[in-house]
């Protein structure tokens, strides 16, 4: 007995070093597989309640020496049943780590796999987020244009309205002063024929000892009779039309050597050369035309309608020179944008302005002029 109780003894050693070495065996194992702890705690609650079980079973069997044969089935049993449990721990041990360095790749793999799907989606949100950026920047530039560009146009349209109005304006100051230029023409063309009709028989004396005016009619008595022709004129044209025919008429027809002929300087100023003056100051020839033949009564109204004329001259050259320089600042301006962002070009804008208004206060007060004297 003492002998089968030593190999009991024995043999239990072993297996509390086996099951020592099982236990660190189990330790190593646990501290890798993370995920299977549950699993392996559970083999070892198994293992240690065996363990208890067989301390028992000892206990047992140093209190029951007398049941040998019984107690040597039952370890002997006992043994098999451990190395089967043991292969079967082994085997379920290496499956297991086997599940867990799989589950562990697996693991890896897909959080490599999640860490470029996470970078992919925060690069290609950044992306996004710069274009929308971009578009925002985009749309702010284009909205503060089309501000502008409304501003633009809206200064631009009252500036059309504006130059509209006062070219409207021009056309009738234009029309206003073309009425009393041809109403001048008209007076002076009158003035002209009733102060040669009533002063005839001096400029007939006159003309016999003065020698005889070729005149050329000049574009504005061309002009003057395109433009308005007078039935007066028309009327007085064709009997001295006839007349200088007749006349021309009868001095072909008077023999060279007649007794009763006058001397020949007496013969060159005869009448067909006052019926050909008459003729063109009928016709509308300017009084500048016919000094030579009212020298003597009609300089002092020539000298004073003279100056008169060179005055209102004067005033209608300062108004076209002052009309060019205003086209010319209005361009300036205009090249300006309506709403100036610089201090340079704010200051330009005013410049611009004051002496536009200036300019229009001094063509106001020449303009009043020339009407009053027209008037």
């Amino acid at each position: 007995m003492e002998k089968i109780n030593l190999e009991m003894k024995t043999q239990i050693r072993s297996l509390q070093l086996e099951i020592q070495s099982e236990k660190e065996m189990n330790k190593e194992i646990f501290e890798t597989s993370a995920i299977n702890e549950k699993n392996l705690k559970e083999t070892t609650n198994n293992l240690q309640f065996q363990l208890e079980k067989y301390k028992n079973m000892i206990a047992e069997c140093e209190k029951k020496e007398q049941v040998n044969e019984t107690l040597v089935n039952e370890m002997t049993r006992t043994t098999k049943e451990l190395t089967s449990l043991n292969e079967k721990f082994k085997k379920e041990n290496h499956e297991l780590n086997e599940e867990l360095k799989r589950l562990t790749n697996n693991q890896h793999q897909i959080h490599k796999q999640l860490l470029e799907s996470q970078t992919m989606l925060q690069n290609s949100i950044t992306k996004h987020e710069e274009e929308t950026k971009h578009l925002n920047e985009q749309l702010l530039v284009y909205q503060n244009e089309c501000n502008e560009l409304n501003l633009d146009m809206q200064s631009l349209f009252k500036d059309y309205e504006y130059y509209k109005l006062k070219s409207v304006e021009y056309a009738n100051e234009n029309q206003h002063l073309a009425r009393q230029i041809m109403r001048l023409k008209g007076e002076i063309e009158r003035k002209a024929v009733t102060g040669l009709s009533l002063k005839v028989n001096p400029i007939v004396s006159h003309a016999q000892f003065c020698p005889p005016e070729i005149s050329v009619p000049s574009e504005t008595s061309i002009r003057t009779q395109s433009q308005s022709p007078t039935k007066q004129s028309n009327v007085e044209i064709l009997p001295l039309h006839n007349e200088r025919e007749r006349v021309g008429n009868n001095e072909r027809h008077t023999p060279l050597h007649s007794g009763s002929m006058p001397p020949p300087k007496l013969q060159e100023k005869d009448e067909p050369n006052i019926q050909d003056k008459m003729f063109i100051i009928a016709r509308g020839k300017p009084l500048d035309s016919v000094k030579a033949l009212l020298q003597d009564t009609s300089l002092v109204t020539e000298k004073s309608y003279n100056s008169e004329q060179k005055k209102v001259q004067e005033m209608e050259n300062k108004i076209s020179i002052l009309l060019q320089e205003k086209s010319e600042l209005e361009r300036q301006l205009f090249k300006l944008p309506s709403h100036p962002r610089t201090g340079k070009d704010s200051r330009k804008k005013v410049y611009l302005e004051t002496q536009l208004h200036e300019i229009d206060s001094q063509l106001h007060q020449y303009k009043q002029l020339v009407r009053s004297h027209y008037a």
